[in-house]
């Protein structure tokens, strides 16, 4: 009998898991092509997904994020972002337990809340 393989009911647990290829492989088919762009949505939508992989603390699937779709953004768009985040990381390390908590909720229920 072969093992089944368990997979957890959202994209957000998938990342909480360290597991997130299955969401990224459609991601990356959703908006791949748009992230190359360069568009100012494309990279509003960029932002709202790194930010909400990088709160929900699974250091493994924000490095696979990185590695998936950094790479697809034109150049200088990759260093300014890359630069925002990174402020945003110093940010939260500053931050309260509590007040990184809230910022969390806060990012989950935006528009395009990953699962």
């Amino acid at each position: 009998m072969t093992p089944k393989m368990t997979l957890t009911e959202t994209p957000a647990d998938d990342i909480k898991a360290g597991r997130p290829e299955r969401y990224y492989d459609y991601g990356y088919k959703t908006y791949g092509k748009a992230f190359r762009s360069g568009s100012v949505e494309a990279l509003e939508t960029f932002r709202k997904l790194y930010r909400q992989v990088l709160t929900l603390g699974n250091e493994r699937s924000t490095i696979v994020f990185i590695e998936k779709f950094v790479s697809l953004l034109p150049a200088e768009t990759r260093r300014k972002i890359l630069t925002e985040f990174l402020a945003e990381r110093r940010a939260m390390e500053r931050r309260s337990p509590e007040e990184n908590a809230t910022r969390l909720d806060e990012l989950l229920r935006s528009k395009k809340a990953v699962g």
